[in-house]
């Protein structure tokens, strides 16, 4: 079969050198019909992601027979030709240099008629990467550079020998030498004499690596100054040091003690050259910079934690000042207080609340909104112990959710809890620039951009006292920051998301969660609401103390009434026109008995408030009436001995009488409860 030089081709992927095959060289070399090689490509191109079929070169998966297209023709890449017994196709296949030397004299091939420098340039591109295997103690950069003369020289040789060129032709060399410099053969002599000497000794049979070498690899010539086991000990003894010497004032206390012991004191170079080796900065970092320094984290020892796989793994809860200048609250200046809930994997905020110190209820109110928002309850919260952490109200939270499935973590560690810690910065450095009240970054930052100028704090402070600048307007401006974080696509600030065309909210709302605990209304009530028992008095009446105020409340739902003597009441300081009653039990999961709302009346002055007293007295005459047609239906059971007794009786036992026979009939279903209760008197 006659070779075509577009049969074979060499392309350069990745550094490395990859040779494609003609379809039908394929097909005449392996004794394969296009119709097999046909369905390897159907079969390869399932392999590779639907993103990458329109590929011209279709990416390596690892599958055999992978192929790309050129023009219209179909080629095969070399290295995944398949190799198995017991048809080892690839090895039916020439070597790498024999299908090179076909390439060169194919038919078509313009090669020899190339000028030398179009010549010089393709080979060496072509050819380099075969050259690496004779330089591997070299540096990446010296290793290309090398490769790139080997080639260079090998290509000269290869010219010469196909063009029929005289091997100490002057001329030729001269218009080489700049052609080699220029296609990247840099290690290969510029002047053109000591070129041909090097190309002569090649085709002499030198080998190539005694040819071209480093420059100046044999020159020892350079000035070194050394030094004695004795006088490296005092260098490491005082860089491990935690007093943290300069570099400068070790070098004079060593030379102080050189010439004490009489020993020749090295120079300074040397000294700078010895404490910035990796090996001084790796031993004597822990001990000279410390266990809480920044410099010393290359040398700490730590464990890398994989991210969060779904919303709802991890929530991290923490709170920080407020960048805003300060304003007046209670005569007193003050700065604002952000409590936020992250949740780990989307990075949304779930819920934040504010106020002028991090305290109890800020986070209180932070979880509650998180998990009101979510309706869920994470696999674990992890917070740092705020103060109230202990308090009665934040044990009792805590022990909640810790009986639903949520795990609680404290942890004193910024690293505990590093998504939320670096949150803060970015809410900073992208969403808090633009506002006016905005002074910087706190006062350890040391980015150049981390604080705003005096004359800059100054204006904004006069601008806000002018504005009316408050708590509220202050925790308006906050709130828009947060909201504006939580919608804005993550690609349109991040360089690290930038492929996410998502915002944290979007990300939390599409993820899974398959690790949290689903919570109803009624539950979350009881979790983070205010609670106490108390005892059903007076047609439903409780009576409670809240921070030393009386408040009384009524239940109208006679049957929680009847079957409760004692409920659990759940109330909200920011809404105590209505409680929440839950059954007491030694259950989890409380059982949710309605409402009670507030009762009390005031009756003098003018704004007595008679409506809500008829209303109060209608409540209880029809708890009366319920509580007295249930027990005119339990004695209904006994209207058999009634009736027996004879005489005159009441009307009332008359009907309960003739109520229990009602049932005894089946005219009249039985009930265990007041409602639907039937009484014969309805009849009437």
């Amino acid at each position: 079969m006659q070779i075509l030089e577009k049969d074979i081709i060499v392309k350069k992927t990745e550094g490395r050198q990859v040779i494609w095959l003609h379809t039908e060289l394929v097909s005449h070399w392996l004794k394969l019909s296009q119709l097999y090689l046909r369905k390897a490509r159907s079969v390869y191109k399932d392999t590779v992601p639907a993103c990458h079929h329109s590929k011209t070169w279709l990416p390596a998966t690892g599958a055999a027979w992978r192929w790309g297209k050129s023009n219209g023709e179909i080629y095969f890449c070399l290295s995944d030709i398949p190799n198995k017994a017991p048809n080892n196709y690839r090895d039916q296949l020439p070597t790498i240099d024999e299908l090179l030397h076909l390439k060169l004299t194919a038919t078509g091939s313009s090669n020899t008629a190339t000028p030398f420098n179009t010549f010089i340039t393709s080979y060496i591109s072509t050819h380099k990467a075969g050259y690496n295997k004779y330089y591997l103690h070299y540096t990446d950069k010296q290793q290309a550079q090398l490769s790139a003369a080997a080639a260079g020289l090998a290509g000269t040789a290869a010219y010469i020998q196909q063009c029929g060129i005289k091997a100490n032709n002057l001329s030729f060399y001269q218009c080489a030498a700049a052609d080699l410099q220029q296609a990247g053969a840099t290690y290969l002599p510029a002047y053109y004499r000591n070129l041909k000497a090097r190309v002569q000794g090649l085709l002499a049979g030198q080998k190539i690596t005694d040819l071209v070498y480093l420059k100046r690899e044999a020159n020892s010539n350079a000035l070194t100054h050394g030094a004695d086991a004795d006088v490296e000990a005092w260098v490491y003894d005082l860089r491990s040091s935690g007093c943290n010497y300069t570099n400068t004032y070790i070098a004079r206390k060593v030379g102080i003690m050189c010439s004490l012991f009489g020993k020749a004191e090295p120079s300074q170079r040397w000294f700078t050259q010895l404490m910035e080796t990796p090996l001084c900065e790796w031993i004597t970092g822990p001990t000279r910079y410390g266990s809480k320094s920044r410099h010393g984290d290359r040398v700490k020892a730590h464990v890398t934690l994989k991210k969060a796989l779904h919303a709802g793994d991890c929530w991290q809860v923490d709170g920080t000042r407020v960048n805003f200048i300060d304003f007046k609250l209670n005569g007193k200046e003050v700065f604002l207080y952000i409590v936020a809930v992250r949740d780990v994997y989307s990075g949304d905020i779930l819920g934040y609340s504010f106020d002028v110190t991090e305290n109890r209820w800020c986070v209180h109110a932070a979880i509650k909104m998180a998990v009101e928002s979510t309706g869920y309850l994470p696999w674990e919260l992890v917070m740092d112990k705020f103060p109230g952490h202990n308090t009665t109200e934040m044990e009792t939270l805590f022990a909640d959710m810790n009986k639903r499935g949520c795990r609680t973590t404290f942890t004193s560690n910024p690293n505990g809890k590093a998504a939320i810690e670096r949150w803060f910065s970015t809410l900073q450095q992208v969403f808090m620039m633009g506002s006016d009240y905005y002074y910087g970054e706190g006062i350890r930052s040391r980015h150049q951009f981390g604080h705003r100028s005096y004359q800059q704090i100054k204006a904004m402070k006069l601008a806000a006292k002018n504005d009316g600048w408050d708590y509220d307007k202050a925790e308006a401006e906050a709130c828009k920051v947060v909201e504006a974080y939580r919608t804005t696509k993550l690609s349109s600030y991040s360089r690290r998301y930038k492929m996410i065309e998502n915002s944290p909210e979007g990300l939390h709302q599409q993820s899974e969660k398959p690790n949290v605990t689903l919570l109803d209304a009624n539950q979350v009530i009881y979790l983070f609401a205010l609670k106490t028992k108390r005892k059903f008095t007076g047609e439903g009446l409780l009576n409670i103390q809240i921070q030393n105020y009386a408040f009384s409340y009524r239940c109208a739902d006679a049957n929680v009434v009847a079957n409760h003597k004692e409920v659990t009441i759940c109330y909200d300081l920011q809404d105590l026109d209505v409680v929440h009653l839950y059954a007491i039990n030694d259950k989890a999961l409380k059982p949710y008995l309605g409402t009670a709302h507030e009762s009390s009346v005031q009756v003098y002055g003018p704004n007595a408030e008679w409506g809500k007293y008829q209303r109060q007295q209608a409540i209880i005459i029809n708890m009366q009436q319920q509580r007295e047609q249930l027990l005119d239906m339990k004695l209904a059971a006994g209207s058999e001995f009634t009736l027996m007794q004879g005489g005159d009786m009441d009307k009332r036992s008359y009907e309960q009488a003739e109520t229990g026979e009602m049932y005894a009939a089946g005219i009249i279903p039985e009930v265990d409860s007041l409602d639907g209760l039937v009484d014969i008197r309805d009849s009437y």
